[in-house]
């Protein structure tokens, strides 16, 4: 079993607390720790095989898959943000354990804005730069994504300022 698998069933298999006046801190359900989760080891995943893309040489069949499985997980985690942000917004986040000034609090929040902005921002923008620079977009080899962008070469050169992906 992989690091990342007893992590997640560990995680899933901690109890939550029935109730706070126990004395038990309240804490993210399991749906919100295991978007959590997968989604970090969606996104970790998917930017490792990017660096490491960024130091093989372009056109190689290697890097080509690897890009392939690049943007794949990147499309995964547009999804699950998808559905995550929903979850957040209807069952909404459990009361800090502490009580924290509005500084602190207001940084907390600032800092979780800020993660669920790149977690959208990442994948749609190697959606869009690779859309607009005509390369393929397969889903793990299986099929072809729909191009929602038409080509567009300013678009095309934007890519590396925006994802650490280098162009296939």
């Amino acid at each position: 079993m992989s690091a990342a698998s007893t992590l997640l069933t560990q995680t899933l298999a901690t109890p939550l607390p029935e109730n706070a006046s126990k004395g038990t801190p309240p804490s993210y359900d399991r749906v919100q720790r295991t978007f959590h989760l997968v989604m970090d080891a969606i996104i970790l995943t998917a930017m490792l095989i990017g660096l490491h893309c960024s130091y093989r040489a372009p056109g190689t069949p290697l890097r080509k898959w690897l890009l392939d499985y690049h943007k794949s997980l990147g499309l995964i985690a547009l999804a699950l943000i998808g559905f995550r942000i929903a979850y957040r917004l209807t069952i909404g986040t459990p009361p800090y354990a502490e009580r924290m000034n509005r500084i602190n609090h207001a940084a907390a929040y600032g800092a979780h804005l800020a993660l669920y902005a790149l977690m959208l921002f990442m994948p749609l923008t190697g959606y869009l730069t690779s859309g607009a620079g005509g390369r393929s977009m397969p889903w793990f080899g299986l099929f072809q994504l729909l191009r929602l962008v038409p080509l567009d070469k300013v678009l095309e050169q934007t890519e590396g300022r925006s994802t650490t992906t280098v162009p296939a």
